[in-house]
């Protein structure tokens, strides 16, 4: 059975309560995963991961969970197979070191098409996998891009351009969350404001959980960069056909979210 769901979310700010702020976004997209959780971040310039098979509220029971406060930059993924087993190595965030020493952390939900053959190409080249998941082989040729020319924003642009299928990804990169989606958008992923700091979740249920009330979509084929001050956005390719995933609407989603530009509780009714 091929499984679609899992939950996504990006912080970029300081907060005043990051711990039940994280533990909030997340735990309002558990109907998106029940497999595994995790979360990666920043935090003094120190990167950290945090994983766990479960729940969400399993996570933030640990005491280590406590880390994440202070932190600037945090992703977090809550996992519903797509590609891949229920194992404990292919939970997210999945992370990888560059050739200059940086890390990169990943959450991806979706499932891309052509996976195998561009695992397979890595592999001949002598990448290894260390998972059973495509989101690994997003990571790895990202990774693989931003080693030729050290551009983060260059990788993923290559990224958009390579992959098929479905991917709403954030990544975290130098104290930077970084938020990109398919050219075709076929799932959902939207970002918004409070005070200073920038949410971004797979459901507009989840940013309204945290009193996030003003928010946007990530539009297919862009990349939004989440800094301290400022966002950046790059349209990079966009189909001229969108092809959403109706499923979202008539299963995955919360019946209390908006995706699409759609009532998920009107369109169910």
């Amino acid at each position: 059975m091929i499984k679609e769901k899992c939950g996504i979310i990006g912080i970029q700010g300081k907060t005043d309560d990051t711990v039940n702020l994280t533990f909030t976004l997340m735990n309002s997209l558990q109907h998106r995963g029940q497999e595994g959780t995790g979360i990666a971040f920043f935090k003094n310039d120190n990167f950290d991961r945090i994983i766990v098979k479960g729940l969400v509220k399993d996570l933030f029971s640990l005491n280590e969970i406590q880390k994440i406060n202070g932190a600037t930059s945090i992703i977090g993924h809550i996992r519903y197979s797509t590609t891949g087993s229920d194992e404990i190595s292919n939970l997210q965030p999945l992370i990888s070191k560059t050739i200059d020493g940086k890390t990169i952390a990943l959450a991806h939900n979706g499932n891309v098409v052509n996976a195998l053959s561009i695992r397979n190409s890595l592999m001949k080249k002598g990448h290894s996998f260390s998972t059973t998941t495509d989101s690994e082989v997003i990571l790895h040729y990202i990774v693989k891009e931003y080693n030729k020319t050290l551009d983060i924003i260059l990788s993923l642009e290559n990224t958009i351009k390579t992959f098929e299928g479905a991917f709403s990804i954030v990544v975290l990169f130098e104290n930077k969350v970084i938020a990109l989606r398919d050219k075709y958008g076929f799932r959902p992923l939207v970002f918004g404001k409070k005070d200073k700091t920038w949410f971004i979740a797979s459901e507009d249920t989840a940013l309204r959980s945290i009193d996030v009330f003003e928010y946007e979509e990530v539009l297919p084929g862009e990349i939004v960069v989440f800094e301290e001050t400022k966002i950046t956005r790059e349209k990079v390719l966009q189909s001229e056909t969108l092809n959403h995933c109706i499923f979202e609407l008539v299963y995955f989603a919360k019946p209390s979210s908006n995706v699409f530009n759609e009532s998920v509780y009107k369109f169910r009714y």
